[in-house]
């Protein structure tokens, strides 16, 4: 389902790393972290912590952040029960999973991708090791963290979190058992089974064009 060959020469030179990580939500990213940097020595952008910082700012949960219009919204209206999301409108053109958003959500969204911009220059500029923890699934999307790095000496890892159609009944139970420890400490943070499905579903290999000296695969389903 998540397949990858590794290719690419490994870090001899000691140069410090922007490492990049290629999985969906629970697959392990933040336990591989822990195993491989000390944290005096690792600037990790994560958009998810941005996320939480922005909804609580706003008054709104994590889940929030993330709401949707019914498919009956109708265009400069609220809808009745969600009207602490403000009103509907047209999605941006990137959104192809939707035709509305709501202006309220829309603009917390908007300033979360502006604080992460100037976090992966923050990171770029601190001289520290730099890990990406994002799910990355898209080599668009993995172009856009690259290009921070554009004319510095890092050394450009990527790490895909490889996995195969008997191990997501897996990912989707750790994903769940996640979002309901979160629930009993107070948060919210609910990515159902058909997000993890589509994210899973929009995997692209990683191209030796897109820049990475080296890949790496991992799989923490193995026992």
């Amino acid at each position: 389902m998540i397949s990858q060959e590794e290719f690419g020469d490994e870090n001899v030179g000691s140069k410090k790393e922007l490492v990049v990580l290629v999985g969906p939500p629970a697959v392990g990213k933040s336990t591989y972290i822990a195993s491989k940097f000390s944290t005096d020595d690792v600037f990790v952008v994560s958009r998810d912590d941005i996320v939480d910082q922005v909804a609580s700012e706003n008054d709104m949960t994590y889940d929030d952040m993330f709401q949707l219009p019914p498919k009956t919204a109708v265009p400069n209206t609220s809808v009745k029960g969600m009207e602490q999301y403000g009103v509907v409108k047209e999605a941006p053109k990137w959104m192809r999973w939707t035709d509305f958003v709501f202006d309220k959500v829309q603009a917390a969204n908007d300033r979360i991708n502006s604080l992460l911009q100037q976090r992966f220059r923050d990171a770029i500029d601190s001289g520290l090791n730099v890990v990406v923890d994002m799910t990355n699934m898209t080599a668009q999307i993995r172009k856009n963290a690259l290009k921070y790095a554009d004319g510095k000496d890092y050394f450009r890892r990527a790490v895909v979190f490889t996995m195969s159609d008997s191990d997501l009944p897996v990912l989707l139970k750790r994903m769940r058992e996640r979002s309901e420890k979160i629930k009993q400490q107070g948060g919210s943070k609910t990515i159902g089974d058909d997000v993890i499905n589509r994210m899973v579903s929009s995997f692209e290999k990683v191209d030796p064009a897109e820049g990475f000296d080296k890949v790496d695969t991992i799989n923490t389903f193995l026992s």
